[in-house]
This record gives structure tokens, sequence and C-alpha cells, in this order.
């Protein structure tokens, strides 16, 4: 006789409790996930920003410490949307032995000299870029730098060059001289330079292209005018066509130092221009003038930069207005070396900056992200950082004096970080300072 054993079984509630468990306790793991990601990914953002930013400031506050206080400081702003400050430092070059500029096998003894130093926030590109005049490294040039004539009497075409092969920065207490005033104006002469009398000293005098090469030739050459670069060598002494032939573009010029007589071209050598060379073949094409401003990061994220000068009182300089812009830009001199007035040498004194600040901010939203919510009312379809940028700086912008600069770009930081918030994403400002010598 056999007994059957009764199975028990979940009843279809039973199962319909476990599975609503199930998932419920799924979903909330799946919620914990996601926000876990959620703030991995907010996390890592922010730690990237503190990257760029101490890489931003680093990238130029470290010259700071070397600013030299006889010579001029600039801070431009003329441009609402483009913001950018110069000055001059001290730095240490190698030159070939005895200042020669042939290549030798002896050390280079290594001399004193000032360079320029610039940073610029482009406000429509959210970039910042840092950049400094040429060293003359063992002396060596590029060719469009050969014959710029000489300083006296140059009417019959010397090959001296103003100061010869130099690409050395002048020193200048003014502002003016580094930027040039007025418009641009074309010399009465190519050559003759001496003789460029409706120039006035902190003029702009366009410039000509020095050298035109046709074919290059094979062979050696001891001539330094036909080297170029630093380590490459194009000897081109039998097809050089050398002479001021072809005037060369707007923003290649040189500014009348104050003595009258001589140029110089610091803002050419920092700055850049686009003219090059003409040849056949386009390797052996260079650039005249080739620009040395480089973007600090390699993200377009650097948004709302503002660029403070602050005296030792914790007063905003003093505009000298060297440039002649009524105030929409800050121009302050150096300090007299002559020192032979003693007002004047307290009053520089005390109007040189002790601190400078730089603040920005910057966001994590990415070039690919469309505008859906249509922030700038532009009714074309653009990205979403774009429309952001369009609608702080382009829909608000305006000729500035300098403290009205500083109150509408903190206005500006304080927008740009609402909208970027607004849209789900993260921006962060950064506000760092440095010590002036």
């Amino acid at each position: 006789m056999y007994l059957r054993k009764s199975l028990s079984a979940f009843t279809l509630i039973e199962i319909l409790i476990a599975s609503t468990i199930f998932v419920t306790l799924m979903g909330i793991v799946a919620g914990i996930a996601a926000h876990l990601s959620a703030v991995s990914n907010r996390t890592m953002a922010i730690l990237e920003m503190h990257r760029d930013a101490k890489i931003i400031t680093e990238g130029f506050f470290k010259n700071y410490e070397n600013s030299h206080i006889t010579t001029a400081i600039g801070l431009d702003f003329r441009d609402t949307n483009k913001i950018s400050t110069t000055f001059m430092t001290n730095t240490h070059n190698e030159m070939d032995k005895n200042g020669s500029y042939t290549v030798t096998l002896y050390p280079s003894p290594t001399i004193a000299d000032f360079v320029w130093n610039r940073l610029e926030f482009d406000m429509m590109t959210g970039t910042a870029f840092y950049g400094q005049t040429r060293n003359p490294v063992s002396g060596r040039t590029h060719y469009s730098r050969m014959r710029d004539s000489d300083l006296h009497a140059s009417g019959t075409g010397s090959n001296k060059g103003i100061s010869k092969y130099h690409i050395f920065a002048t020193p200048q207490r003014e502002y003016r001289f580094f930027e040039g005033t007025g418009n641009l104006k074309v010399a009465n002469g190519n050559w003759v330079w001496d003789d460029d009398k409706d120039i006035a000293a902190g003029e702009k005098r366009q410039m000509y292209q020095h050298c035109d090469f046709e074919t290059p030739s094979g062979g050696n050459s001891t001539d330094p005018r036909f080297t170029m670069d630093e380590k490459c060598y194009f000897f081109l002494q039998t097809h050089a066509v050398v002479g001021n032939n072809t005037l060369l573009s707007e923003d290649a010029y040189a500014v009348r130092n104050p003595d009258g007589i001589t140029y110089n071209k610091d803002r050419l050598n920092l700055i850049g221009a686009p003219d090059k060379t003409t040849h056949a073949d386009p390797y052996q094409t260079k650039e005249l003038y080739p620009g040395q401003m480089h973007p600090l990061t390699t993200k377009n994220n650097i948004e709302c930069g503002i660029i403070r000068y602050i005296r030792a009182d914790g007063a905003a300089p003093t505009d000298d207005d060297t440039m002649n812009d009524l105030n929409d830009s800050l121009d302050i001199v150096g300090v007299n070396p002559q020192m032979q007035n003693a007002t004047q040498i307290v009053d520089e004194l005390e109007n040189r900056p002790k601190y400078i600040e730089c603040s920005f901010v910057l966001h994590n939203i990415t070039n690919d992200i469309g505008d859906y919510e249509d922030i700038d009312g532009d009714p074309a379809t653009i990205y979403l950082i774009d429309a952001i940028r369009n609608k702080i700086h382009v829909i608000d912008g305006g000729i500035l004096d300098y403290a009205s600069y500083l109150t509408e770009m903190q206005t500006r930081q304080d927008n740009f970080m609402a909208l970027v918030k607004k849209s789900g994403f993260i921006a962060l400002k950064f506000n760092f300072a440095k010590k002036l010598p």
C-alpha cells in the first residue's frame, strides 16, 4: 500500500508578490548604481576642472615672479569678447661665443634679456592663450628679419638691420610702444627708415617683405642672413632677391621707438602675422612672423576670464592712457629708472600693481550638445555652449572702462554659471591671485 505525498506550490498571489519585491529591489539597486555613476562622473568632471584650472594659472603666473618694475603693463579689454594682458619679464638666453652668429662648438654664454609675456582669454571660443616673445637662442634668426635697414642713413639699403640680427624685446615704459597708436602708416620709402618723417614715436609702420626667395641653391654659407630656424639651414644666397619688394599685411607692422629713429617689432614677434614666403615647393614655404601664442589646455571650456590688477593699498591702478584710447584699456607705465623727479617716482611706484587676480568659469559641456531650448533666441540650430556664449557675450556686449569691465565680467560669470547649471551641467568659478615683485 502506497501513500501519495502531497506537494505544496506557490500560489499565483505569492509569485506576484515575490516578483514585485524582486523588481522593486532591482529598481533600487539600479537607482543606486545610476546615482553612484552620476556622482562618480560629477566627481571626475570637478577633478578635471581643478586640474585644468591649475594648468591655466601655473602656465602664466610663474613668469610674474620676474616681472620688471621699469616696464609697462597693458590690460586690453577694448574688444569685450577678448581680454588680454601684456607685461615684460627678465629671462636668460644663450648666444654663441662672443655674440657671434656663426656656428661654433664652444659653450654658449648666458646673457640676460627682456621678453614680453601675454595672457589672452577668447570669450567666444572658450580658450586661454599664453606666449612669450622669441628667445634669440644661439643668436640665429629667421630670414624675415634680415636687412631691416640700418640705424643711420639707410637710404642706400644697408644690410646691417635695425639691431643687426638681434630679436631681443625692447624695454618700454609706455605700452604704446608695444601696441602702436593711431592708424597704420606706409613709409615714404622702402629702405629709408630714418626718413619716415610723417611717422611719430609710438605710431605704426607697415612692414615690407625683406627677402623673396625663388629657387634654393646648394652649397654652404657662412652668411647668417641665409640661415633660418634654429637648427635648419637653407642656403639661398644665389637666388635671394634682397630688398623691400612686397608690402605685408596690416598685421605685420613695427612701432617707432621714443628716439624717433629706430623701430621695434616686439608685438609682431609675439602675436605674429599671417604672411608667408612665396615658393613653388610647399615644404620651403615658411611663416615670416610665426605667432608665439599657444592654448593653455586642450579643451575649449574656459569662460568669462577676468584679469584684475591691485595696488598695495587695495585700489585699482590708475590708467595712464598712453594708448590714447580714452580708458578703453588699462595702461600702466613703468617706473622711471633715472629717478630725477621724486614726486613722479612716488606716483609711479604707488601706481604699480602689487597683485594680479585671475578668475574664470570652467564647465563640462561638450561641443556636440545641441541648443534644444533655444537659449539665445537664435532660430538657427547651434550647439548649447555656443548659444550660452552668444547669450552672455554678444547680446550683453558693449564698450567698457576698467571699473565697468570688472563689474560686467563678474555679472557675466554669474549668468554663465546659472545657464550651465540650468541646462543640467556643471560649472565652477576659479579665482587665483599672485603677488608681484
